[in-house]
């Protein structure tokens, strides 16, 4: 599935994301994995659970309660961000703590993805510095126009309407009835 959604970096041997001899991915590819993931039905309900029951099955007759590692969604936390809108947490010893994290501001969704942080907490730090960079630097901006499409086709080889993120001066640049130069295109959201 990985390298249907375009994931060039990635080779997972196992569903568990443990430790395997070539098993491996990249922040990138995670981000890829989990804007497909995100469109599934019912995952941003788990994905940005405080708390979530598991039914009783044949390990647990009973049904449990497991509360998320995630302090950035814990309102009371030191780690709260408002922003953020769900995640997953991981460690292993190479990847260290790592994260994937969505966060929301202004009708904005973006994708964050941290790894190799040493101590618990940083992952947390690092999400919430990344998002005010995302968020303090670029805007949202819908491309209607089928000169841009077509511009943007020929830049990236996409083949639908995309959304793309561009720094803030680009935006104005776009308002005004000329092309933007490619330098003016500093990332294309996973659309």
């Amino acid at each position: 599935k990985a390298t249907e959604l375009g994931c060039k970096n990635t080779n997972f041997l196992n569903a568990n994301g443990l430790p395997e001899t070539y098993h491996y991915t990249t922040a990138y590819d995670m981000a890829l994995i989990t804007k497909w993931a995100l469109q599934q039905n019912g995952f941003r309900a788990v994905w940005g659970a405080k708390n979530y029951s598991m039914p009783a099955d044949n390990v647990k007759p009973t049904n449990y309660n497991v509360r998320t590692h995630n302090n950035m969604i814990l309102e009371n936390d030191d780690y709260y961000d408002s922003r953020i809108t769900g995640g997953k947490l991981g460690w292993t010893e190479e990847a260290m703590h790592t994260m994937v994290s969505t966060a929301e501001k202004d009708g904005l969704e973006i994708i964050i993805v941290v790894m190799f942080s040493e101590h618990w907490y940083e992952k947390f730090i690092d999400i919430s510095a990344l998002c005010n960079y995302a968020f303090n630097n670029f805007n949202s901006a819908s491309i209607l126009s089928f000169s841009f499409f077509k511009f943007l086709n020929d830049l990236t080889a996409l083949r639908r309407s995309a959304n793309i993120l561009l720094t803030k001066g680009a935006l104005s640049t776009l308002r005004k009835p000329i092309y933007p130069r490619e330098s003016n295109v500093l990332f294309t959201v996973l659309y």
